[in-house]
C-alpha cells in the first residue's frame, strides 16, 4: 500500500491480514446431496448396462446367473456413491461478507474463491432439468475479461439464489434488473 502523504510503500504485517479460514460458510440446499446421489446412480447404471449389453450381444448369458460376485459388484458402489454424495455436498459452501463473496469446494484438493463485489460485472441464476426436479438452481458470477463464470455456486434454492443475486447487484452497483 502506498502512503498518500509520503509516497512510501508501507510494509504490511502478514499476521494482521484477516484469514479466509475464519469465515463462517453456509451450506447448500438439503436436496443437493440427493441430486448428486441420483446422478451417480444414473451414471453407474448406464455403465453397467453397457457392459451387460456387450456381454448380451456376445450370446451366452448362462454365466450371469452363477456369478454372485457380479451382484456385489453392482450393489457395493451404491453405498460408496451415497457416502461420496454427502461428503461432496458438505465440502461445498459459500459466505457473504460486507465487501465480498466466497465459495469453498473440494474434498481432496480444497479451494476457496473470493470475489469482491466491486469486481462483479454480471450475475446469472441457472438451472438444468435435474436441478429443477430437485427445486435447485446455480448462481453464476462473472467478472470482467472472461466468457466463463468466475464463481458458480450450485445447489441453492431459487428463492435464496434470487435474494443473493439481488444483493450482489445492489452491492456491485451493476444496474441490472433484479
Amino acid at each position: 500500500m502506498v502512503d498518500s502523504i509520503s509516497g512510501e510503500n508501507v510494509q504490511i504485517d502478514a499476521d494482521a491480514i484477516p484469514s479466509v479460514i475464519d469465515i463462517t460458510f453456509e451450506g447448500l440446499s438439503e436436496n443437493f446431496p440427493k441430486m448428486l446421489f441420483l446422478l451417480s446412480i444414473v451414471a453407474w447404471l448406464a455403465l453397467f448396462t453397457i457392459v451387460l449389453g456387450v456381454k448380451f450381444l456376445s450370446g451366452d448369458l448362462s454365466w450371469l446367473l452363477g456369478q454372485w460376485w457380479l451382484y456385489i459388484l453392482f450393489i457395493a458402489p451404491i453405498g460408496v456413491f451415497y457416502w461420496f454424495s454427502g461428503a461432496l455436498a458438505r465440502s461445498k459452501s459459500y459466505a457473504l461478507r460486507e465487501l465480498d463473496i466466497h465459495y469453498r469446494s473440494g474434498l481432496i484438493w480444497q479451494k476457496i474463491i473470493s470475489l469482491p463485489y466491486n469486481r462483479i460485472q454480471h450475475v446469472e441464476v441457472e438451472s438444468g432439468p435435474v436441478e429443477r426436479y430437485f427445486k435447485m438452481v446455480s448462481l453464476k458470477i462473472f467478472t470482467a475479461g472472461g466468457s466463463r463464470a468466475d464463481m458458480s455456486i450450485p445447489g441453492l434454492t431459487p428463492a435464496l439464489a434470487s435474494k443473493i443475486r439481488a444483493y450482489l447487484i445492489e452491492q456491485g452497483d451493476l444496474g441490472e434488473a433484479a
